[in-house]
C-alpha cells in the first residue's frame, strides 16, 4: 500500500535521473490517462515505464535479488536498452564530470555474489538499498536503465 500511495512521488524523484521535466500533477495523469498536457511522447514512456517497474514491486516475489533486478531492468528500459533485462556483456563508456569512465565487465556469478555479501551483510537495509545503487550504476550491470532498475 506504502508504494501505492507515494508512486507519483516516487516516479517523479527516479524521473529526475532521467532528467525529466514533468511536474507531479502531470505524472499523476499519465498514470490515470497515459498523457497530459506539454509532456513528450519520451517522457510519457519513461514514466510509464517507471510506473510498471513499481507495480512489479508490489508483486515483488521471494525470487533472488539480481533476477528481480534483471526484470525490473527489462521493463524500465525496454525501449532504451539493447538487451533489456540481460547482464551487459560488452564494453560501456559512461560520461563523468571527471571524463570518460569504462566500467570493467563483470559475469552473472561476480554479480550474483557481490549482490549476496551486500544482503548477508550487517547494513541497514536503507544502507543496502543506497550500496545496491552504487554498485548498479558504478558497474552498469545492465546495457542501460542502470539507474532506473533498483
Amino acid at each position: 500500500m506504502l508504494i501505492k500511495n507515494n508512486l507519483v512521488t516516487w516516479i517523479y524523484q527516479a524521473g529526475k535521473f532521467e532528467n525529466l521535466k514533468a511536474t507531479p500533477l502531470q505524472i499523476k495523469q499519465i498514470i490515470k490517462y497515459n498523457r497530459a498536457k506539454d509532456v513528450s511522447v519520451d517522457e510519457v514512456l519513461t514514466i510509464v515505464h517507471l510506473k510498471r517497474g513499481f507495480e512489479y514491486l508490489l508483486k515483488a516475489t521471494d525470487e533472488p535479488l539480481l533476477e528481480k533486478a534483471k526484470k525490473i531492468n527489462a521493463i524500465v528500459a525496454s525501449e532504451d536498452a539493447l538487451f533489456p533485462g540481460r547482464i551487459r556483456n560488452g564494453g560501456v563508456e559512461v560520461s563523468t564530470l571527471q571524463g570518460k569512465y569504462i566500467p570493467k565487465l563483470k559475469d552473472e556469478a561476480t554479480i550474483q555474489s557481490d549482490f549476496q555479501k551486500l544482503l548477508d551483510s550487517d547494513y541497514s537495509i536503507t544502507e543496502k538499498a543506497l550500496r545496491l545503487f552504487l554498485y548498479m550504476s558504478k558497474n552498469q550491470i545492465f546495457w542501460d536503465g542502470n539507474k532506473d532498475a533498483h
